[in-house]
């Protein structure tokens, strides 16, 4: 496994909201339920990333296989930090078929997860 720190904005191309498919489905530690669509999943992955002021990802290579990982540590508005970890499963071409969005510990999952439900929407999932 190749493992490899990446500077924020290192990377030209998103590590998997570029390939989402059609039909990809997001699970999350901050979400009640699951989110399904790429457009759904898109807007809730964004929605997320807007309750940390910062984010620090660390890129986890499975050599290339048909899952990979992408792991962060992040910090909140009122200085808490915490860690997140995406596991993305993608089918033969390529395209995202899953996501399991988690964070930690669990007082930064509390936080986000009432910061998306207090969104009006951008939390709700099925």
């Amino acid at each position: 496994m190749r493992t490899e720190r990446a500077a924020i904005g290192e990377a030209r191309r998103h590590p998997f909201l570029d390939d989402l498919a059609d039909d990809v489905e997001l699970v999350s530690s901050a979400l009640r339920g699951t989110v399904q669509g790429r457009d759904a999943v898109r807007s809730v992955v964004e929605a997320l990333a807007r309750h940390y002021t910062a984010q620090m990802p660390w890129f986890l290579d499975d050599g290339g296989g048909m899952r990979s990982y992408v792991d962060f540590d992040l910090v909140l508005p009122d200085d808490r930090r915490g860690r997140g970890l995406v596991a993305i499963q993608r089918d033969p071409a390529g395209e995202v078929m899953g996501l399991n969005i988690t964070f930690s510990p669990m007082d930064v999952v509390l936080v986000i997860g009432a910061a998306m439900r207090d969104d009006g929407g951008a939390g709700r999932a099925r």
